[in-house]
């Protein structure tokens, strides 16, 4: 229905132009043949100057002509585009804006990490805090520095900046329409948004499952993503730079430990006590949502007023992300991500199934050292090249290619203000 209504918004002003300048009547009086001529001069004027609606319509009206055919092998239906073929390139892209994040619910992660615009180059670089002091060690004796004496270990009392870098990184997923789809279809503008939408769907899932699992050392295709720069370290010449890492059960223990309320508590102090602001974002498998608000209505026994308490069904029941509210600590918003890593280790002879959760402090404003070469610093940022965008390719054997694709990476400023607890298992707590 679009592409009709451009056709006849066109039309009327071909004809309105044509009219002004008395050639109406003049264009009337041609052959056939000449005024098919003219037609197909001006459909090449117009594709090139809109973007290949020529090209749109010659392509349905040789797909119609093949379909006629009826009886005829589809191999020797006479219908041909060439991908190469000018003005008339059979490829029409949309831009898709970055905050248009259909579908948030299949990556909530994803949806509330900032955005912004890179430089112009082929990878992303920043100076990253990568050694902060942790304000922990309380025991023993005060600082028993004298003033205007040197402490016995400056440098470890220092924060160090880093440039760290993170190549751009083509993303794409490809969906198709085929003819037969078509022919059954009630409209065909309908598959072809339907099946947009869902490239676009797919592109950002994948993209999320980048964000948190991606390592370029085991994949050139990807980028770093969370797990690596927190839970792992990044590499920079022989040091190894991460985050606040706690682990509830290694590999080889000889008994299982069960996640507690203070586990949480634990890193997010310790998140605090290096950069003075606490974790935003917890982000935790689906299967640890049910233990993990059990344990805080326990632990905390939140009410939704006097004398109504908050339920776990409440908490849990179709939320992708959720507030929670820890004392000493404030509120941390718990996001469920279908991503997060699960894998088995041994503990007291048996295998376990574990997984990983993350404390992100994602939009704390750093210092201008740690820039890099744009305005604004937030602790974890996505840096894109290109937006997504959708294009569609008209087709060579009666089926439409859809492409959703960016050029995008992920760039932590501060790996030293994200904690990690490794080893959650993902069965219930009593």
């Amino acid at each position: 229905m679009a592409d009709k209504r451009f056709a006849d918004e066109v039309r009327e002003q071909v004809e309105a132009g044509l009219k002004e300048h008395g050639l109406l009547s003049e264009l009337r009086r041609l052959p056939a043949d000449e005024k098919e001529r003219i037609r197909k001069a001006l459909d090449s004027i117009f594709a090139s100057v809109l973007g290949g609606y020529g090209a749109v319509r010659d392509a349905r009206e040789a797909e119609k002509e093949a379909l006629a055919k009826g009886r005829e092998p589809l191999a020797k239906a006479d219908f041909t585009v060439s991908l190469s073929q000018a003005p008339n390139l059979p490829f029409f892209p949309f831009v898709i804006p970055v905050l248009a994040r259909m579908h948030p619910q299949d990556f909530p992660l994803l949806s509330l990490i900032p955005r912004l615009v890179a430089p112009q180059g082929d990878k992303a670089i920043w100076k990253a805090a990568v050694n902060v002091w942790e304000r922990t060690d309380f025991e023993g004796s005060p600082p028993d520095v004298a003033l205007g004496e040197a402490p016995a270990a400056p440098d470890a009392q220092k924060t160090d900046y880093v440039e760290f870098t993170s190549p751009f990184k083509a993303l794409q997923v490809w969906k198709k329409v085929t003819f037969m789809a078509q022919a059954a279809a009630r409209t065909f503008a309908d598959l072809l948004l339907v099946e947009s939408v869902n490239a676009i769907i797919a592109l950002h899932a994948g993209e999320e499952n980048l964000v948190v699992n991606g390592d370029s050392a085991t994949d050139p295709d990807a980028f770093n993503g969370l797990m690596k720069y927190v839970r792992d370290g990044i590499t920079v010449g022989t040091t190894t730079y991460g985050g606040v890492v706690e682990t509830l059960n290694a590999n080889g223990a000889a008994s299982l430990t069960t996640l507690t309320i203070e586990h949480v508590q634990d890193v997010a102090q310790r998140i605090y006590m290096r950069g003075s602001a606490y974790p935003k974002l917890l982000v935790v498998h689906p299967r640890v949502v049910p233990t993990l608000a059990r344990l805080w209505q326990q632990r905390v026994q939140p009410v939704v007023g006097p004398g109504v308490p908050l339920t776990n069904e409440a908490v849990v029941a179709g939320a992708y992300h959720w507030p929670m509210v820890l004392p000493g600590i404030g509120q941390i918003m718990v996001v469920t991500c279908r991503w997060m890593p699960e894998y088995t280790i041994t503990v007291g002879g048996s295998s376990v199934r574990v997984t990983d959760i993350l404390l992100l402090d994602h939009d704390e404003e750093l210092p201008r050292l740690m820039h890099g070469y744009t305005e604004r610093g937030n602790a974890i940022e996505m840096w894109d090249l290109q937006p997504t965008q959708v294009g569609w390719f008209a087709p060579i054997t009666l089926t439409y290619r859809i492409a959703a694709y960016k050029f995008t990476t992920l760039v932590v400023r501060a790996p030293v203000l994200q904690g990690c607890i490794k080893g959650v298992p993902l069965v219930a707590t009593a």
